[in-house]
């Protein structure tokens, strides 16, 4: 009974500690989007604020993803017929709004994120409410670009067939075409860097072993189609990995 009491209280602690950080980042937030229309400066002041809970992290992870990113959109646009000058005006945006898919962690605990075992249900749950998090905190009146941040935050957890997720609860779950391009696009790349990049819990994969990985839940985590545009990426992935690596 003692042991349930104390779980209990540190639930009740972990939830406001997360309240209170996420009520001043959104604060923080709102004037940043507001001074700069969210364009690069804005972006990177956010990530700055981000990276304070997890500085060897957030940033290069952030930068890859928003690269990865983009270069799937590029293939993605070209094969859906997209002209060029609307592909190069949308791969910048996308870049900078998904380098802010996990803006939300700000408001997860370091015993939580930082963990090097499998997370408990209850832990879990905390952990999937930095996606609603996230696009609470980016305000999609302040313009297109912080829209286009706030839905990748949001959905960049949701899986092709319907059983990923958008938060703590259940509501909100969204399949195929229903979940918005930048997010399903998110989605690879966070994934990716995630499994080729060291973790707490992980070594790292292979490049080969990552990419297979996406064919093999294509059609069920992630969209087939931008698996097979994926493909085509994998060149790009190397100067990417050399232009932003995890700091020391």
């Amino acid at each position: 009974m003692a042991q349930v009491m104390v779980n209990f209280r540190m639930d009740e602690d972990l939830k406001k500690e997360m309240e209170q950080i996420c009520r001043m980042l959104a604060r923080e937030v709102s004037g940043i989007l507001e001074r700069n229309a969210i364009e690069k400066n804005g972006i990177y002041g956010i990530l700055r604020m981000a990276a304070v809970r997890d500085p060897s992290e957030t940033g290069p992870h952030a930068e890859r993803v928003g690269s990865i990113a983009a270069e799937l959109y590029h293939v993605w646009a070209l094969r859906q017929g997209i002209d060029i000058d609307t592909i190069r005006h949308e791969k910048g945006r996308l870049r900078l709004a998904s380098m802010l898919h996990d803006i939300g962690k700000v408001g997860v605990s370091d015993l939580i994120l930082k963990k090097p075992g499998k997370l408990t249900d209850e832990e879990f749950i905390l952990m999937r409410g930095h996606t609603a998090l996230g696009a609470s905190i980016l305000d999609e009146d302040t313009g297109e670009l912080a829209s286009l941040a706030r839905d990748i935050a949001m959905h960049h957890h949701q899986k092709w067939n319907g059983t990923g997720y958008a938060g703590s609860k259940d509501e909100g779950k969204l399949s195929g075409e229903e979940i918005p391009i930048g997010a399903r696009i998110t989605a690879i790349a966070d994934v990716f860097d995630a499994l080729v990049s060291l973790r707490c819990y992980k070594q790292p994969w292979s490049f080969e072993k990552a990419l297979q990985l996406l064919h093999d839940e294509a059609g069920m985590h992630f969209d087939p189609f931008l698996v097979e545009c994926m493909t085509e990426v994998k060149e790009l992935l190397y100067p990417i990995y050399a232009a932003f690596p995890d700091k020391e």
